[in-house]
């Protein structure tokens, strides 16, 4: 029997002290306690809500399967690259800490695996604000010109991705990212990569709206569009 295989979790989390507990407790139980050796790293993105200190309480008596990370408010995409950075088993899953995916759904990722560069949870039944609803149309829309991929849910956060890939790809993106996941699985479509897509449940937000509103999600959009331009930029360069 060779030896059994182990992921890192990575979770963003920025103000959601009123759900990071349960969210955490949820990957604990689910993934965590079925895969020893896995690690779930949070990374809390600078805010005021408290959450820091409930992650650095629950680190005490989850430790070393819980990590936590502190840093400056810079935006979900770099601290997804945060928690990245510090990943090192042999497949990393993403996940947001707004428990809107199941976490007992990573089997269902897990399952498909093999042979896989990543393998991408489709949102069925999306529960989604219209400015959500933006970003994934903009989303795919930029995946089909300008890197050709056909993918049902570009800006899925619930991505299991195997390291060859992660090391291959995660240089092109560089540490302060916007839309890192986006960016993960339309360059690994554009490589030829095999990028499986299962389909997964998506839950209601239970903790507030969405924060992405106005001229800030307009900003957003345009920010990601000119991040994946030059992205496609950099993997032409590159092959």
């Amino acid at each position: 029997m060779g030896p059994v295989e182990t992921v890192d979790v990575i979770m963003p989390a920025f103000n959601e002290a009123a759900g990071v507990e349960t969210a955490v407790a949820e990957v604990d139980r689910a993934i965590l306690g079925r895969l020893p050796g896995s690690r779930l790293i949070v990374v809390d993105d600078g805010g005021t809500d408290g959450t820091g200190p409930i992650l650095d309480r629950l680190a005490q008596g989850l430790a070393p399967r819980l990590v936590v990370i502190h840093q400056a408010n810079a935006g979900h995409g770099p601290a997804l690259m945060t928690g990245l950075a510090r990943s090192r088993a042999p497949w990393v899953l993403l996940i947001d800490a707004d428990r809107q995916q199941d976490a007992e759904d990573f089997w269902r990722l897990w399952a498909r695996r093999q042979g896989a560069a990543m393998v991408v949870g489709v949102r069925q039944g999306r529960w989604e604000g219209p400015g959500r609803a933006l970003i994934s149309r903009t989303l795919r829309l930029l995946g089909r010109l300008l890197f050709g991929a056909r993918l049902a849910d570009v800006n899925a956060p619930f991505k299991l991705i195997g390291r060859p890939c992660l090391e291959r790809l995660t240089p092109l993106l560089g540490p302060k990212a916007l839309a890192p996941s986006a960016g993960l699985v339309l360059a690994a479509s554009a490589l030829g990569l095999v990028v499986v897509q299962e389909p997964v449940a998506h839950r209601a937000r239970r903790d507030g709206p969405s924060r992405l509103i106005g001229r800030r999600l307009l900003r957003l959009c345009w920010a990601a569009a000119l991040e994946l331009w030059r992205l496609r930029l950099r993997l032409a360069r590159a092959r």
